[in-house]
């Protein structure tokens, strides 16, 4: 079989050929270069931003100076919040809230200058679906990370 009938066989089929697959490295560039090259794809992009209840967006209605860059593999969370007065005991308070709400517990906490990266125990999307998910994969399109939560608002980049 030849790379580039396994690369259709395997990818083009499941994805209807809109050119987001990754293919382990053994495979090389060249051959997934000329594939990539001979589709003719147009690319979009949709901005989603909406207000709906899930602990993201309630820690951000509280604290609306306060930004929530949130990036999800279905295994683990990854938050990054930024705020100008993260060590505030209110703001400290209001993250133990949102991963108690979240059911799961942090594993790693590391600050940098304003902002906090937290990465948390288990992915909490089986409790809370993320709203926009069953559109974006209905359509056959990939959502692009990190989600946003600002002011009580859920958005992308």
């Amino acid at each position: 079989m030849t790379v580039r009938s396994l690369i259709g066989s395997l990818f083009l089929n499941k994805y209807l050929g809109f050119g987001i697959f990754l293919v382990p490295s053994f495979y090389g560039y060249r051959p997934l270069m000329r594939l990539a090259v001979s589709f003719r794809m147009a690319h979009f992009e949709v901005a989603f931003k909406l207000q709906h209840e899930c602990p993201y967006n309630n820690f951000s209605r509280l604290h609306p100076s306060a930004v929530i860059s949130h990036w999800c593999n279905w295994s683990r969370d990854v938050l990054e919040i930024s705020h100008r007065d993260l060590p505030n005991e209110g703001i400290q308070r209001s993250i133990h809230e949102l991963t108690k709400a979240l059911g799961t517990r942090i594993i790693r906490k590391s600050f940098a200058s304003s902002n906090l990266q937290i990465l948390l125990q288990h992915c909490a999307c089986d409790k809370i679906p993320p709203p926009t998910l069953p559109v974006i994969e209905g359509r056959n399109c990939l959502e692009l990370q990190p989600a946003v939560y600002t002011g009580g608002w859920n958005g992308t980049v």
